[in-house]
């Protein structure tokens, strides 16, 4: 199997000089954070922790969108021709913004409730509501890039940067380190939120912006590639039939039985992954409802008709029909990339083309899929969900 070369993005909710949020109920059971990656692109974070023993739910958006108790600020830089950067500074609730000329190049610092900082060609500035203005050094001023680990809230739900890998520490009996993300280069910001005490519009932004990532991990066993699930029993699953899982059509999406997958894979032999997908759907389109199995690199379009679909050397599909509303299918695919961590380095998406609907796309995570890919593991695993069947 070859290997992919080390992925330096994803879920690097590098916790360094992190604060509490001032949660209304509860505690806090979500992570959001900012961050900068090694090629120098932001990235934004959640990390969930729906209830301790259970793995956290880890969701991605390109870009820095600040996220705190009752507020949330997204910033956009856009290069110009002349050298200058044309900083956008949108508050997501009013959908009021702020557009400001910068002397480029502009590197985000940090985002607060009040502020954000950068530093520009002529020197560091603060961007409040009102004017811009030069920066004055603040006496025990901390911006990113202090204390490397943080304790979180909720009896041990933490998290560190180690040699530039970040770690969470989850409420469990072994409170253990445990890998989520690698390649860290440095932290924009990042709040602990109590999830459930969101107002409405933010919990919308969650859905909107930020993407569940699903990552497969492989059992081991033969399998017969003819669309007929029943060899999966009992074989750890991945669902895709959430609001955060929509890339596209979202306001179109009327829930799982409009559209949704459960995806499951299989070593069968040294180099060959087989994807089992269950496939619901409320009226299906044989040729235009597709299932999409990508790399960077490749991809197998499998349209949801009963028989054999073909793709690349080494890549095939089988589609079976278990009722009017599901398919069945199992996917062969010979020598895929893997990840750094040993997972295999692929995404799993599905259109559902309804008449005279906005087409929805699914998928098991953001793409591009260098931000997605095999960015979470997180041992020991959670209670398995059942294999589609």
């Amino acid at each position: 199997m070859r290997a992919q070369p080390l992925i330096p993005v994803l879920v690097a909710a590098a916790l360094v000089g992190c604060r509490r949020g001032q949660p209304s109920t509860g505690l806090p059971d979500t992570l959001a954070a900012v961050v900068a990656t090694p090629d120098g692109q932001l990235l934004s974070v959640l990390v969930e922790l729906p209830r301790p023993g259970v793995e956290p739910i880890i969701r991605l958006a390109p870009g820095a969108v600040a996220l705190d108790q009752g507020w949330a600020r997204a910033w956009l830089a856009v290069p110009g021709a002349d050298g200058r950067t044309q900083v956008h500074v949108v508050d997501l609730a009013s959908q009021r913004e702020r557009v400001e000329d910068l002397p480029g190049p502009v590197r985000l610092l940090s985002m607060s409730r009040d502020e954000v900082v950068a530093r520009t060609a002529e020197g560091v500035v603060r961007l409040e509501t009102g004017v811009l203005r030069p920066m004055a050094p603040r006496r025990g001023a901390i911006l990113p890039g202090g204390n490397p680990s943080h304790a979180g809230p909720g009896g041990g739900f933490a998290a560190r940067i180690d040699n530039g890998n970040l770690e969470l520490q989850l409420p469990r009996e072994d409170a253990t380190w445990t890998p989520v993300l690698v390649q860290v280069d440095r932290l924009i910001g990042c709040w602990w939120i109590d999830r459930s005490a969101l107002p409405p519009w933010e919990r919308r932004v969650l859905d909107d912006r930020f993407k569940h990532v699903g990552v497969l991990r492989p059992e081991h066993g033969e399998v017969q590639v003819d669309g007929d699930l029943g060899e999966w029993r009992g074989v750890r699953s991945v669902s895709v039939d959430n609001p955060s899982q929509i890339l596209l059509g979202q306001r179109a999406w009327q829930g799982e039985r409009d559209a949704g997958l459960g995806v499951a894979a299989r070593w069968d032999g040294p180099d060959r992954l087989v994807l089992a997908v269950r496939v619901r759907d409320d009226h299906f389109l044989s040729d235009q409802d597709m299932l999409i199995i990508r790399d960077d690199d490749r991809e197998l379009r499998v349209p949801m008709r009963i028989g054999i679909h073909p793709g690349g050397p080494g890549w095939f599909a089988a589609v079976g029909r278990r009722s009017a509303f599901e398919r069945t299918v199992e996917a062969a695919v010979e020598d895929p990339p893997m990840t750094a961590n040993g997972l295999p380095a692929l995404v799993v998406q599905y259109v559902d083309a309804d008449p005279g609907e906005t087409s929805t796309l699914l998928s098991t995570a953001p793409w591009p899929a260098a931000i997605a890919q095999g960015s979470l593991a997180v041992p020991p695993p959670g209670p398995a969900r059942p294999a589609p069947q």
